[in-house]
C-alpha cells in the first residue's frame, strides 16, 4: 500500500493532548451532526503519530511501522514527515503551501533527496496563446493530490465533501465512546479503500483509526501527541526546489 494511501488517516485522527474545548452541542441533534459540530473552531493541528501496516499474508503481530510528525492548517496547507524506526536514514515528506505540493523522499542521509514539485491546480493554456496546455501530472501524483484533498475534508469533517466519496455512519458504543465508519461510494476509490473506522472519545476527539483495503491489508494509526490552534510558521509547508 503506497504511503499516499496511508496519509488519509491523519485528517480523521485529529486527537491527542489538550485539544480545544468543543462548543456545546445539542444532544438532541443527529449523532453525525454532533460529531461535525464538535470539530468547529479547529484551525491548525501539529503532532506526532505511530502508524503500522499489516499485510494480509502476515501474522497479526507483525507489520511495517512508521513514525510520523505532521502539521495541518485549514483549509489546504499540510506537512507530513514519515520515518522508519529500523532505518534512520529514510524520510518521506509531503507538504503543500496551498499553491504547490511537494514529495521529497530521502533514501540515504549523505545523498540528495528525490524532489517532485507540482502545482495544486495546473493552469490551463491561455485561449489563443498558441501554446499547449501543461502536461497532466503523473498518475501517482494525481493520487497523492486526491488523498491529501480528502485529508483536509476529513480534518474539517465537511459532510458536503466527505459524503461525495464516502457513506458515513456514526454509532454510540456501550462504553460511552463513539465510532465513525466510512465506506467508499465510487468503485474507483473502493479499489484502494474498503472501509475506514475511527473511534472517538466522549468529547468526539478521535482516539484511533483503522483503514482496511480490499486485499486484506490493514493500516492502524495512533496519534501520540497533538497541539491545536497554535500558529504554524509558513515555511513549514514549503519544500525545496526540484532538481533541474
Amino acid at each position: 500500500m503506497r504511503p499516499l494511501l496511508l496519509l488519509l488517516v491523519i485528517a480523521i485522527a485529529a486527537a491527542g493532548e489538550d485539544p480545544p474545548a468543543a462548543p456545546p452541542v445539542d444532544p438532541n441533534l443527529d449523532l453525525l451532526k454532533r460529531m461535525v459540530l464538535a470539530q468547529r473552531g479547529i484551525t491548525t493541528i501539529q503532532g506526532t503519530l505511530t502508524q503500522t501496516m499489516r499485510r494480509a499474508d502476515e501474522e497479526p503481530a507483525s507489520g511495517d511501522a512508521h513514525l510520523g510528525r505532521f502539521a495541518v492548517q485549514v483549509p489546504d496547507r499540510y506537512n507530513l514527515v514519515y520515518s522508519k524506526p529500523k532505518d534512520d536514514q529514510w524520510r518521506l515528506r509531503l507538504c503543500c503551501d496551498g499553491e504547490r505540493r511537494w514529495r521529497i523522499e530521502q533514501f540515504f542521509a549523505d545523498e540528495a533527496p528525490d524532489v517532485v514539485v507540482r502545482l495544486v491546480r495546473p493552469p490551463a493554456a491561455a485561449p489563443g496563446a498558441g501554446g499547449a496546455a501543461p502536461a497532466a501530472p503523473a498518475a501517482k501524483e494525481d493520487e497523492v493530490g486526491e488523498a491529501l484533498r480528502r485529508i483536509i475534508d476529513f480534518l474539517r469533517l465537511d459532510l458536503s465533501t466527505i459524503g461525495k466519496d464516502f457513506k458515513p455512519a456514526a454509532e454510540a458504543m456501550p462504553d460511552g465512546t463513539y465510532r465513525l465508519t466510512l465506506v467508499p461510494r465510487q468503485a474507483g476509490l473502493a479499489q484502494h479503500i474498503r472501509v475506514v473506522v475511527a473511534t472517538l472519545d466522549q468529547d468526539f476527539h478521535t482516539t484511533g483509526i483503522v483503514l482496511d483495503d480490499p486485499q486484506g491489508n490493514r493500516v492502524t494509526v495512533v496519534i501520540t501527541t497533538a497541539v491545536y490552534n497554535q500558529p504554524v510558521a509558513p515555511e513549514v509547508f514549503v519544500g525545496p526546489a526540484a532538481k533541474p
